[in-house]
């Protein structure tokens, strides 16, 4: 048995994947420890709704033609996907830049996020180098290239987290936290777009391939794009929301902080999984995608359970001696969110089933209900009078929307087997 998983190359990409990621996301989490002593919540709070703009935004900012770069047999046709992506993420970025001209100030009062005003003119950019960084991921996947986006992961980490300390200790120059994420994303984007250029260049799209391949890959704008959009608005709404109805960015940067912490799992191990488990589900010799999704759940499940207990039973105390006695409220947040957190861990990298299985329909209508469910918990919260019902069902609700998206992926393993065997 251990032999047959040294020998798996499934289990070998994975552990070069998450030797990358958990270097790259141990390092932000340990850099933590000094930035929440040389920023304050406020300084989390602004830096929570700068990410969750570009977040939403940067999603959709390639037509998310990048995704459908794993998919073709005839590399042609991913090369164009790429420059396809590239050329939208391009336009994209004009046309918020046009906005944050036109309505920037005032979407930064509405949320109480003044300190916001002076970066606003930053977001763009950032929005520009997430996706480059994004189609050259996706194109490095599909190539293999796992150590390559191992380096690309581990490099961001030490620029984004050692720009963040050092503006931190010069006190006098705002948006560290800002500032650190952009420089991260510029070298990543940068790494990841040389190190698979040279392949692209090899069979340069025409624009009969362009277009061609925006024909055949429109499900991905039209319904896969519109799915992962509001998958977003669930995940990050939800902050700008309580800032907004609850007027309070000491609320807000401590659940920055959580989302930082309890999203370590998902970014690590989770993310690795996910590429890995992407390409082998689209590989024609794929023998059983059942058996495939059962074991990967079993070995998430095994890997998140020991932490998972640790947040729940001592979250309060572990936040306060690590972060400070001023974050020790994180915890309490912590230990509301950790079971949803849990199940999310489980099945979100392996929601890429439901892509390769051409599921767009019952995407899309599991991810509005997860934003409308996120929003509503947030308004209930609002209309009883305590943010901490907000969290409450918040996590409630996004427990069961997981559990049922863990049945839909499991039917959805099912039909991919039965599909190769006709």
């Amino acid at each position: 048995m251990i032999q047959r998983l040294r020998n798996s190359q499934f289990v070998k990409n994975v552990a070069l994947l998450l030797s990358g990621n958990v270097i790259g996301q141990l390092i932000p989490i340990l850099a933590s420890v000094l930035l929440t002593r040389l920023y304050s919540p406020n300084d989390f709070a602004v830096l929570a709704y700068f990410l969750t703009i570009t977040g939403i935004i940067s999603v959709i900012a390639g037509g998310r033609y990048e995704v459908a770069i794993m998919l073709p047999k005839e590399n042609v046709k991913a090369n164009a996907l790429y420059v396809i992506s590239i050329i939208f993420t391009s336009i994209f970025t004009l046309l918020v830049t046009l906005l944050c001209y036109l309505f920037g100030e005032k979407f930064a009062l509405i949320f109480n996020a003044k300190e916001l005003l002076q970066f606003i003119y930053l977001i763009p950019l950032s929005i520009f180098l997430i996706g480059v960084y994004q189609a050259a991921n996706f194109y490095s996947n599909r190539l293999s290239k796992y150590k390559l986006m191992s380096v690309t992961l581990v490099t961001r980490s030490v620029f984004t987290s050692s720009t963040n300390i050092i503006i931190g200790w010069m006190k006098n120059l705002p948006g560290g936290l800002i500032i650190g994420t952009l420089v991260g994303q510029f070298v990543a984007a940068v790494l990841l777009t040389f190190g698979c250029f040279k392949e692209i260049l090899k069979e340069f799209p025409s624009k009969d391939d362009l277009l061609l391949s925006m024909r055949e890959y429109k499900d991905f704008p039209l319904k896969n794009g519109v799915s992962i959009f509001f998958n977003l608005l669930a995940n990050q709404v939800p902050i700008l929301l309580i800032g907004y109805l609850f007027q309070n960015n000491e609320i807000v940067g401590w659940y920055a902080l959580v989302l930082r912490v309890l999203n370590l799992p998902l970014m690590t191990v989770g993310k690795s999984v996910s590429q890995v488990f992407y390409q082998q589900t689209n590989q024609i010799e794929r023998s059983s995608h059942k058996v495939l999704f059962v074991k990967t759940s079993k070995a998430l499940f095994t890997l998140i359970l020991v932490p998972a207990l640790v947040l729940l039973f001592i979250g309060p105390l572990l936040f306060g001696f690590v972060f400070g006695d001023v974050w020790e409220v994180s915890g309490h947040y912590a230990q509301i969110f950790i079971l949803f957190y849990v199940l999310r861990f489980i099945f979100s990298p392996q929601s890429t089933l439901l892509i390769s299985s051409g599921r767009f329909k019952t995407e899309l209508i599991f991810n509005i209900s997860f934003f409308i469910f996120q929003i509503l918990s947030v308004i209930i919260g609002y209309e009883i009078g305590d943010y901490i019902y907000s969290f409450i069902f918040m996590s409630f609700t996004g427990f069961i929307h997981f559990l049922i998206l863990g049945r839909i992926l499991f039917k959805s393993s099912i039909q991919l087997d039965n599909e190769k065997s006709n």
